[in-house]
């Protein structure tokens, strides 16, 4: 290397952008759409390049790969193409323009076709390991840029990377003014769930509760009257109001690895029968907390991506939804509603990856937002937000039938009895439904 040459290697930041869910959204909406979801897409990251001095190295299908002055330049444009493609989606939501991205700087050689070498290929994949809406970042470009006071960053970890010898370590970027907004809350919300949610951020408590309770993603709703097997119901009735919990005796409450934070929230409590764990949704993080019965943080699982095995436990809407609904089997093997990638995903008692099922639609066996999961171990129900239904599998994936109907507004939640019933609610129409799971005749 000439001398001329090694004082050309400046610092640069790389920015690599993906547009994710694009394969399926074509195949649910048709070529035209997704022409013009691209077209939309990538005016949108052409237009912070040019503001913020950026270079197009290449762009190809639906992922960008920028290089910019410096690591500062790059984090300014990560985080403004994730919020221009928040606004976009508010603004036409039948064509989500849902982002992942991801940054690292360093020196890089120049050629005629861009800039090539070991920071670009990192760059790339740390994009891979961003979840939608999320802007991904290395050591080193926080190391960079810290210090200036405008961001804020979270760890992720320390993943092997494809390629890369050694654990890189990753953190989530965001806007320094922004941590002091909580994430938003429908105004739907009734300020009952308002208050259930502030006292849940980064926290598990366990107190003794019934054997049948519909997990929600604002708290724990009794399964009500367990004797008949009719719904009495309906949406003119009255909403009752719950007694106090008297009864109720704290045993504990703990955190898991990270603090609460605005992009930290925990949801969807679930015990794995083999060991008596205790697994909750860290949905922001797209991960899963795991607790031991007396209280003890053990560890976390769970890696975000689209790949099978990977999750995505977040609607990534313009107001996100924390989800992760999990489902165990008695043997010990579980099942995720996967609701950023549209499926559900089977584990073994090992956490192993078995098989997964489901796409993007509102066919039989498709999905929209899977949120409620339970499981008998012979048979796996699926409530899915949008679509309004209750979707029955069996164990291996196969749709067998669907049910119960009904438009809400914030989700479904469902629960299985020991009896075998099953108990659906969901915000306006308030009220719970009880189901007798009967085989089609």
């Amino acid at each position: 290397m000439t001398e001329s040459s090694a004082v050309g290697q400046l610092t640069h930041g790389f920015l690599f952008s993906d547009l994710r869910g694009f394969t399926a959204f074509t195949e649910a909406r048709g070529d035209g759409a997704a022409a013009d979801l691209l077209d939309r897409y990538r005016a949108l990251v052409r237009a912070v390049i040019a503001d913020l001095s950026g270079a197009e190295i290449k762009t190809e299908g639906d992922s960008f790969y920028v290089v910019f002055p410096s690591a500062s330049r790059a984090v300014a444009a990560g985080l403004a193409i994730a919020a221009a493609a928040s606004r976009a989606t508010a603004e036409k939501p039948e064509q989500p323009i849902k982002v992942g991205i991801g940054i690292h700087a360093g020196e890089a050689e120049e050629r005629p076709e861009g800039y090539v070498g070991t920071a670009v290929n990192l760059a790339a994949r740390v994009c891979s390991q961003a979840s939608i809406g999320e802007v991904l970042v290395t050591d080193t470009v926080r190391s960079l840029t810290r210090t200036s006071g405008r961001y804020r960053f979270t760890s992720r970890g320390r993943p092997t990377l494809k390629g890369i010898a050694e654990p890189i370590a990753l953190y989530r970027v965001e806007v320094a003014d922004a941590t002091a907004a909580p994430i938003p809350i429908s105004r739907r919300w009734s300020t009952t769930q308002r208050a259930l949610i502030a006292a849940g951020v980064g926290g598990v408590a366990l107190a003794i509760a019934a054997s049948a309770v519909i997990i929600g993603r604002a708290g724990l709703f009794g399964a009500g009257n367990q004797s008949t097997g009719t719904s009495r119901a309906s949406a003119s009735a009255p909403v009752p109001t719950a007694s106090p919990l008297a009864g109720l005796k704290l045993l504990w409450e703990k955190s898991g690895p990270t603090q609460p934070t605005p992009c930290c929230q925990t949801w969807w409590p679930a015990i794995d029968p083999k060991t008596g764990d205790i697994w909750v949704a860290d949905s922001f993080a797209n991960q899963y907390w795991i607790f031991a019965p007396d209280g003890r943080y053990l560890e976390s699982w769970g890696t975000p991506g689209r790949a099978p095995g990977q999750l995505d436990l977040n609607t990534h809407r313009q107001e996100p939804q924390a989800a992760g609904g999990i489902a165990f089997a008695p043997d010990g093997t579980f099942y995720v509603a996967d609701v950023g990638n549209h499926r559900v995903q089977k584990f073994d008692a090992e956490r192993r990856f078995v098989d997964q099922w489901g796409r993007f639609g509102s066919g039989d066996g498709q999905f929209v937002q899977p949120f409620g999961i339970v499981t008998d171990g012979k048979t796996v129900y699926v409530a899915d937000d949008d679509r309004g239904d209750v979707q029955a599998f069996d164990t291996s994936g196969t749709f067998l039938r669907k049910f119960g109907t009904i438009t809400t507004e914030a989700g479904i939640f469902i629960a299985l009895d020991t009896a075998g019933f099953l108990y659906r609610s969901g915000e306006a129409p308030f009220r719970i439904t009880k189901y007798e799971l009967r085989e089609a005749s």
